[in-house]
């Protein structure tokens, strides 16, 4: 009998040590949480005051008048002989799927591809 009453007192005990234990840690975490919380609403708060100062002077840019009267730009008429560009073969760059690390790759690569085959984008429609 008393061998009973030993094992529901220690099972108490480890339980009750088990729980404090487990609530001390939640604790920890929740301060953990709390302060990291507390530190991405400041930054939000100084990208909202950023984004604020872009709008505002992007209303002031629109609302200005045109200080200097539109230049005209001479067209440039293709020249009578046809110049000859290699074709350049390029790899189908790597298939972006949401993730932003590869864009700078991939944009990159599209820079080039424009500046060694320039040929090959006549309009800025193509």
């Amino acid at each position: 009998m008393w061998v009973r009453q030993l094992n529901r007192q220690n099972t108490r005990a480890i339980l009750t040590h088990g729980l404090r234990k487990t609530i001390s840690e939640q604790d920890t975490q929740l301060i953990t949480h709390e302060s990291v919380l507390l530190s991405l609403g400041d930054q939000q708060h100084s990208t909202n005051q950023c984004l604020d100062h872009i709008t505002a002077l992007l209303l002031k840019l629109q609302t200005q008048p045109s200080i200097s009267p539109p230049v005209e730009v001479p067209r440039i008429h293709a020249p009578s002989h046809h110049t000859t560009f290699r074709n350049i073969i390029s790899p189908t760059p790597e298939r972006i799927l949401g993730m932003l690390g590869p864009c700078g790759g991939f944009l990159l690569y599209c820079s080039l591809v424009f500046i060694l085959a320039p040929h090959s984008f006549p309009l800025d429609d193509a």
